[in-house]
């Protein structure tokens, strides 16, 4: 499971994602929608582990995100940017 602490993302002095509290359970289907610029992409990004938050915290299956190895993470996440 997926679950994010006010999680949040900036650069500079522009602020990419707001902060969020998500939980995705186990087998459970999210869909993201939103204005282009909403922060979809960047969210997707924080949980394939390409970008790291600017505020808050990530867990995967009650692990901090930051802390799984490569190759673990890679046998539990897939990320296929378009």
């Amino acid at each position: 499971m997926f679950a994010l602490s006010a999680t949040s993302f900036s650069l500079a002095e522009k602020t990419l994602l707001h902060p969020i509290d998500l939980k995705v359970a186990p087998g459970q289907m999210v869909g993201l929608i939103g204005h282009n610029g909403s922060g979809k992409s960047t969210l997707l990004k924080l949980l394939a582990r390409q970008l790291k938050p600017t505020s808050g915290q990530i867990t995967l299956e009650g692990k901090e995100l930051h802390r799984w190895g490569d190759r673990s993470l890679a046998q539990k996440v897939a990320y296929l940017p378009q």
